[in-house]
């Protein structure tokens, strides 16, 4: 299960043209990307958040509108975007490198996600209780369709009540420790191994029912 992840975006000079028709100005918003002011993002994210969410419906195959949730990848968006504006890494100029930059963060996202699978069968081998439980489920739903698979990931996701406890969960399926994960997170390794705690007893609870 793949889905194609291009450095261009189709329709971007229609989508940012509408947008200056609208009034916006984006440029400035750019200016205060470079400056460091992280406040932009949530101005830039709260008016173009359609926009965005729009574009990566589209992008996504059906069988996949259910693994990936646009306002979940909105958020992973806004949070990696105001990631890079406080380090000091938004080098776009104008409006169209900044949806340049903007899209390629969320391509990034979607292909975390997408990998959920595969790195699923991976840890197959790992023995643990929470593993294996996770893996009967799905192998349940049907090891020979990945869209039953991908729903039923798509509803175990369902059941963590936050977007930071969803990106949790999808760091560590795709690999990555829980201390990286938390600290992408804005977590410390405690609060990290606290909320992944609750993440697992949440799952366990529901797998056993």
């Amino acid at each position: 299960m793949q889905i194609p992840v291009n450095e261009r975006v189709p329709g971007l000079e229609q989508t940012t043209t509408s947008q200056d028709a609208e009034g916006a100005d984006v440029t400035s918003l750019v200016e205060r990307f470079r400056g460091g002011d992280s406040e932009a993002v949530g101005e830039f994210v709260t008016r173009y958040g359609p926009v965005i969410r729009s574009h990566f419906r589209r992008k996504i195959g059906a069988s996949m509108h259910r693994l990936v949730d646009s306002q979940d990848l909105l958020s992973t968006i806004s949070r990696r975007l105001c990631q890079r504006v406080q380090n000091g890494r938004v080098s776009a100029e104008d409006d169209r490198q900044l949806w340049a930059l903007v899209y390629r963060i969320g391509n990034d996202a979607l292909v975390d996600r997408v990998k959920i699978v595969s790195r699923l069968r991976a840890l197959e081998s790992e023995g643990s209780p929470f593993v294996r439980g996770m893996r009967d489920r799905l192998d349940q739903a049907g090891t020979g369709s990945s869209q039953e698979f991908a729903e039923e990931l798509h509803r175990m996701l369902g059941l963590l009540s936050t977007s930071a406890d969803r990106e949790l969960l999808v760091q560590w399926l795709h690999g990555k420790s829980l201390a990286d994960a938390g600290a992408s997170l804005g977590m410390n390794a405690a609060m990290a191994r606290k909320r992944w705690q609750r993440i697992r007893e949440t799952l366990q609870d529901a797998l056993a029912e």
